[in-house]
């Protein structure tokens, strides 16, 4: 199993004088009732569903799975920028943070009146028109395998490759050990092929793609 779920608990809340992402000093005020509103209008089902988790329940989600071997790597990037990326003012206004949530615009008007909206949008608009902004992103990567006796019964011809510069997934727990399981497979390891060596060596990998559709080769009495 391979997963990258963003995590949210540890993207939020931000400081209170930014606005996703955009300094919004001296209008925090106007931006923590925003943020409130916000909150308020989505569901809190799906909010604790989105939120509501970190790296070490990802973990216990895997292991309570039943899967054998887990990795996960939770990557944390702070950097210029909003989070969100609009385009411009109204796009930003116009933007969800996720399918469940309400747009920012509709947050703004369930939370001030029209003179607050006023001066908290002059504000918003000179954040984005200076690009003042700063992001906090944070993601985890999950990697988990389980090697069943299931496998033993695959009898079609298989080509395994793996990449041997491979730090998330290396060639011996994972490209050789199914190899092992599947001796009668084609296993081709890509000298210096990373995690994504589809990408990085699509030559590589595509010669050997085309090379193994091109043969026939009898497993278990069954051909190509």
């Amino acid at each position: 199993m391979t997963l990258r779920e963003p995590v949210g608990s540890l993207m939020f809340p931000e400081a209170d004088d930014r606005f996703w992402g955009y300094a919004v000093a001296p209008e925090t005020a106007l931006a923590t009732k925003v943020k409130a509103a916000v909150a308020d209008l989505e569901d809190p089902i799906y909010r604790d569903a989105m939120m509501n988790f970190d790296d070490r329940d990802l973990v216990q989600l895997a292991q309570t799975a039943g899967l054998d071997e887990v990795h996960v790597e939770c990557h944390i990037d702070i950097g210029p920028g909003s989070v969100l990326r609009p385009i411009d003012l109204q796009g930003l206004l116009d933007t969800a943070p996720n399918p469940t949530a309400p747009t920012i615009r509709q947050g703004i008007d369930a939370a001030l009146t029209t003179a607050e909206r006023e001066q908290f949008l002059a504000r918003l608009q000179q954040a984005v028109n200076d690009r003042d902004a700063v992001h906090r992103t944070a993601v985890a990567h999950v990697f988990a395998t389980k090697f069943s006796e299931d496998i033993k019964r695959i009898d079609i011809p298989t080509l395994i490759l793996h990449g041997t510069a491979d730090r998330i997934l290396p060639t011996d727990g994972q490209g050789r050990r199914l190899h092992a399981a599947l001796p009668d497979a084609h296993y081709v390891e890509i000298d210096g092929g990373p995690h994504v060596m589809c990408v990085t060596h699509a030559k590589e990998v595509n010669r050997e793609l085309i090379a193994f559709l091109a043969q026939t080769s009898p497993i278990h009495g069954v051909t190509a």
